[in-house]
């Protein structure tokens, strides 16, 4: 922050483009509800036949918006969902 360089100006370029490209975009939160936060998580424990590694992935809703998703293979074999 004291000795800012050009990609850092770059990098704030990118992100202000970003900003005024999505002006529209946005999150209906309605002012007279109670706004909850509301996550998902599941696996399913080395059902793939060809290398028996679990997927596991989660998604998270902020009132009834979709906010946050992922799903990915684990790095390597579980026995148990101890283990995942």
């Amino acid at each position: 922050m004291h000795d800012p360089k050009l990609h850092h100006w770059q990098a704030v370029e990118r992100i202000l483009r970003y900003l005024s490209g999505t002006i529209t975009h946005g999150l209906l939160l309605p002012h007279n509800s109670t706004t909850s936060l509301i996550g998902f998580a599941d696996a399913d424990w080395g059902v793939d036949v060809d290398d028996r590694k679990s997927t596991t992935g989660y998604c998270i809703y902020m009132g009834s918006n979709f906010v946050s998703w992922t799903s990915h293979n684990q790095k390597t074999v579980s026995k148990s969902s101890t283990e995942v």
